[in-house]
């Protein structure tokens, strides 16, 4: 469920400088995970915080719950920690992208009965409490981008090409292959060999952005294939929905996935599909329409109130993110809206949980946005002045205020 904070880019290959040195810059950023949260400051230090096992923050004890923003100690065993570039929170592990392009991963590490091995280093049933790099996988490195999902992982190296490892269904590799170690995905589901990337998104399922703007998806449940069964292979969409009418799809800029997915295309247009119920709120499409299935991606027209009366057309979007059955997107002007279920206030709207949204809503006190991210019921917002929000379930301290009590609306943490 992760979410790692999708940011309005246009992608761009790297090249690396002569000495070998750094090819990813620092930028503030932020991941609501399942339990837990992390930030990235401007300095490349990471910062977590709610069940501690997987914010990594302890030091010589396991602390059940961290209520506030602490620093993960700068030292991993012997190994002073290098200054990051992006982290990824995911349902119990974490990963950081540092500045060279390596993995670092910590948390749960995964079990034999599930079928997982969630951090990478080829072990299960075990906890790395400190970040650990992902070491001695041929091929491995020049990392540019990383995702979080709930029990597999996502890395892009320089070249465009895809890197997963843990649950067997999500990885890509064919069926119930197993990825203790980061692997290079090569063949789509038809066996042809896969193109260059630009993004990725791993949540309940797996989804990839290509370098031409078009969306690939595989792993178990709504992925957006004429199918409920999983699809083992990367398979491109082809098809979504305008209202009543079935069209070719767009060109896209952003993706990202929980139990359902959701896009933005290149003119900031917001895309969902694979609700399991067909009149849930995720979709932001009103009423279940029989002649567009709810399994492939149909634009959002319009937002709403909370009577399901259309109100107006939405503005143009820069940055999508969905989680556990609400999701938020970034207008151009650095405003957020959100909907969906408003379980434990997560919409931020300051409304009672049976509130729900069945379309976007503007949340009136979060201005000057540039990167939102959702996870298990709460929600985590980074202003330009690099101040965080966060909103929603706090069961386990992840709104990093102090307590355990729920926010139904954006409230700034405190370091």
């Amino acid at each position: 469920m992760k979410k790692l904070s999708l940011i309005f880019l246009t992608f761009a290959f790297f090249t690396l400088s002569a000495c070998g040195g750094a090819i990813n810059e620092v930028v503030p950023s932020i991941s609501a995970g399942g339990n837990h949260s992390l930030f990235l400051d401007a300095d490349g230090r990471i910062w977590g915080w709610g069940v501690n096992i997987y914010a990594g923050v302890a030091e010589e004890e396991i602390r059940d719950l961290i209520k506030t923003p602490q620093i993960i100690n700068q030292v991993s065993g012997t190994r002073a920690l290098p200054k990051f570039s992006t982290v990824a929170a995911g349902e119990r592990f974490s990963i950081a992208l540092d500045t060279r392009g390596n993995v670092w991963t910590w948390g749960w590490s995964g079990s034999q009965w599930e079928g997982d091995c969630l951090l990478g280093h080829g072990e299960i049933e075990s906890f790395e409490l400190r970040p650990r790099r992902i070491e001695d996988v041929p091929g491995f490195g020049n990392i540019v981008a990383i995702s979080a999902g709930n029990r597999h992982s996502m890395a892009l190296d320089i070249n465009g090409r895809i890197w997963t490892w843990g649950d067997r269904v999500q990885s890509g590799f064919g069926p119930l292959e197993v990825s203790l170690r980061p692997r290079m995905l090569e063949l789509d589901m038809n066996g042809a060999e896969l193109p260059a990337f630009s993004k990725i998104s791993a949540g309940q399922h797996s989804m990839a952005l290509d370098v031409y703007g078009r969306i690939w998806t595989w792993g178990q449940g709504h992925h957006g294939h004429d199918t409920l069964w999983p699809v083992e292979r990367p398979q491109m969409l082809t098809t979504g929905g305008l209202l009543d009418v079935s069209i070719a799809l767009p060109e896209f800029v952003a993706i990202d996935n929980s139990i359902e997915s959701m896009a933005l295309d290149v003119n900031g247009n917001i895309w969902t599909w694979g609700s399991r119920f067909p009149n849930t709120t995720i979709l932001a499409q009103g009423w279940f329409n029989t002649r567009v299935g709810w399994h492939i991606p149909r634009q959002i027209v319009s937002n709403g109130n909370f009577t399901r009366t259309e109100i107006g057309p939405l503005p143009a979007f820069g940055a999508v993110a969905i989680g556990w059955a609400f999701a938020m997107a970034i207008d151009i002007n650095g405003q957020v809206w959100s909907w969906g279920q408003n379980i434990n206030g997560v919409l931020g709207l300051f409304l009672p949980n049976e509130f729900n949204a069945d379309r976007p809503h503007k949340i009136a006190e979060l201005t000057d946005i540039v990167a939102i991210s959702a996870g298990f019921g709460f929600a985590i917002a980074l202003d330009s002045q690099n101040q965080l929000w966060t909103w929603g379930s706090n069961h386990t301290g992840q709104l990093g205020h102090g307590g355990q009590t729920s926010e139904s609306g954006p409230r700034k943490v405190v370091f």
